[in-house]
């Protein structure tokens, strides 16, 4: 007599491993199709269309200035907006130091401006010019702000918003202004640079640090700055202290 066939158990866990792959293959084909329909859904539905764009942050811009320049098709699917593309010419702006987009789901776009700070304000052959940080300038003013420093040079080449300026006596005038700024015996501070490319440092209207041509800018405000907290009487009576050459400085007193 003939005996039943048996499964041998491994031809059984081959059997049971088919299966489960199979299983796990329906259930792929499943969620993809799935997945597929749910972006569909999120790249055409009406729902999903800007309905409202906000802008925060920004101070001196106005709201309309920078939704006028968003590149941004009427009823455009929250999804597909591109950043880059959007906010191209919102960024041309000199004001603008950043600009970003945020999603606020289901139609609502937040576009948060971060905006350019005046550090000092440039007088170039008597236009004024905000400059921030960077030394970027990015405003043009009819005042000056009493409140900023102020850099007097003639920049010989022209001065574009937005764009950094290219100028060996602007660079000469900014770096001797951040290093009159790291110092607390400096106030109202005024920097020139003559024709001959002179710098001085006025400060306020008490007087003058004459600092020559602009080599060893750190260690000449430090000779002035010495002179200053030997003296204490100078910064009321002093008319000028003359630090062109360091090793020798000279001073003088108001009359």
């Amino acid at each position: 007599m003939k005996r039943p066939e048996t499964k041998t158990p491994r031809r059984h866990s081959r059997h049971k491993r088919r299966v489960i792959n199979k299983k796990r293959l329906l259930l792929s084909v499943f969620l993809l199709v799935i997945g597929i329909q749910v972006l569909f859904v999120l790249l055409t539905s009406p729902t999903f269309a800007v309905k409202k764009v906000k802008v925060i942050q920004n101070q001196t811009i106005s709201d309309r200035q920078v939704l006028q320049a968003l590149r941004l098709r009427k009823d455009a699917n929250i999804f597909r907006i591109k950043e880059q593309s959007v906010l191209v010419d919102v960024r041309r702006n000199p004001v603008v130091q950043e600009a970003s987009l945020h999603r606020r789901i289901p139609s609502t776009l937040i576009v948060t401006i971060s905006e350019r700070k005046p550090q000092f304000v440039l007088n170039s052959s008597g236009a004024l010019y905000e400059v921030d940080l960077s030394g970027i300038p990015f405003r043009v003013e009819k005042t000056l702000d009493p409140k900023l420093p102020v850099i007097e040079c003639q920049v010989r080449k022209r001065i574009i918003l937005g764009r950094p300026i290219k100028d060996s006596d602007f660079a000469a005038a900014r770096e001797c202004l951040l290093l009159a700024q790291a110092k607390k015996v400096f106030s109202g501070i005024r920097i020139t640079v003559d024709q001959k490319s002179y710098v001085c440092l006025n400060n306020g209207d008490d007087f003058q640090v004459k600092l020559g041509r602009p080599e060893q800018l750190a260690r000449k405000l430090d000779v002035a700055e010495q002179v200053i907290q030997q003296s204490p009487e100078f910064q009321k009576r002093g008319a000028y202290i003359d630090v062109t050459c360091p090793e020798a400085p000279a001073y003088k007193l108001k009359e």
